[in-house]
């Protein structure tokens, strides 16, 4: 009769591991600059003058006139097989200007992802920041199934 609450408590105690392995992430941080430059409109021989760029390691938008929309793409990829939680977060001056289509989603293993970044600046300045893309995954891989790290 011993037997069974010894058993009983192996049986809770491994149980809880599993739950506190599973709970278990980690967190990375990929961080791209934000900038942009809001002029008057400007018109050159019938031309709207705009200088846009197109460096895949930031987020610059260039020379833009005053209540001009622009929009840039952030690719994400989940190369690992299991789900990944994403925020993404926009930081600096620029931030009360840009508006991201998606700020926090759940990637599928193996899936692509593009999100919609969009600057309309209604005031004339220098602006900058960062898009910073917080990356969560499971701490343990093969518990990755079990779900419990995205509670």
């Amino acid at each position: 009769m011993k037997k069974k609450p010894i058993f009983v408590s192996i049986v809770v105690l491994f149980i809880v591991v599993i739950i506190v392995l599973a709970t278990q992430t980690n967190t990375n941080l990929v961080k791209y600059k934000l900038k942009a430059n809001v002029t008057e409109l400007r018109i050159n021989n019938s031309k709207l003058l705009l200088g846009i760029s197109n460096d895949p390691t930031e987020f610059n938008f260039g020379i833009v006139p005053e209540n001009i929309t622009v929009k840039k793409i952030l690719n994400l990829k989940n190369n690992e097989n299991f789900d990944s939680l994403i925020e993404i977060h926009i930081d600096g001056n620029i931030s009360d200007y840009i508006k991201v289509e998606e700020e926090n989603f759940l990637l599928k293993g193996k899936e692509n992802k593009q999100i919609d970044i969009t600057f309309n600046a209604t005031k004339i300045g220098y602006y900058t920041g960062e898009v910073e893309v917080y990356i969560t995954t499971p701490k343990y891989e093969f518990l990755a199934p079990l779900s419990l790290w995205k509670l």
